[in-house]
């Protein structure tokens, strides 16, 4: 057997020789195989544990190793992070204190803005309230004033109505007036020419009666 192969190269061996390995007929899966490579096999397997078994250790030993080395940069690795959290830990106080003051400046702001508003809202009130009554009063005085024009233009217009009426009057009685003496003047200048008409035609029959 070749010293030089490894553990693994012969357990491989072994698991070869198994699978060839011939199967008894209703024996439940039992196999035949040769006892005798099997015990050189095996033997030859526990021939190469020492120089296995001190790769194995070196491994073991390495991996102890590794795994100090492991440990250690992992405490670092927590010590940094304890660290860190702390840090972070008193980050996030200090984050929560600004937190906790821009909401009170936030609410304080509001509540101001707020008080702002509502005496804004107030004033408004008021100069809509003041506006309106003086509105209210310019709106009574100038229904006052149109009232009181109203009755000086309704009296004004009765005078000049009661003066038109009169003059009116006193025109169509200097007119009536005039006319009767108008007609009163003719009558007289007629009944003056009737009678010298009169007086003529008497003169004419005079006349002719003393031819």
């Amino acid at each position: 057997m070749d010293r030089r192969q490894t553990t693994e190269d012969l357990i491989n061996q072994l698991n070869e020789l198994l699978n060839e390995a011939w199967t008894m007929p209703l024996s439940g899966g039992k196999a035949v195989v040769d006892r005798e490579r099997v015990n050189d096999l095996l033997n030859e397997i526990n021939s190469t544990f020492p120089e296995e078994i001190q790769q194995a250790r070196a491994i073991l030993s390495a991996q102890n190793e590794l795994k100090a080395a492991a440990e250690r940069d992992a405490d670092a690795i927590i010590r940094d992070a304890e660290t860190r959290a702390r840090r972070l830990v008193e980050d996030s106080v200090i984050v929560r204190e600004a937190r906790r003051l821009t909401a009170e400046i936030v609410n304080q702001k509001k509540a101001e803005a707020q008080n702002i508003i509502a005496e804004a809202n107030s004033q408004a009130d008021a100069i809509i309230a003041e506006a309106k009554n003086k509105g209210n009063q310019l709106l009574s005085e100038a229904t006052a004033k149109s009232t009181e024009l109203l009755k000086r233009s309704e009296a004004r217009a009765g005078e000049i109505t009661k003066n038109a009426e009169k003059v009116s009057h006193d025109l169509r009685a200097a007119t009536a007036a005039y006319i009767d003496n108008s007609v009163s003047a003719t009558e007289q200048a007629l009944s003056g020419s009737l009678t010298e008409l009169r007086r003529l035609k008497q003169q004419i029959r005079a006349g002719a009666n003393q031819r």
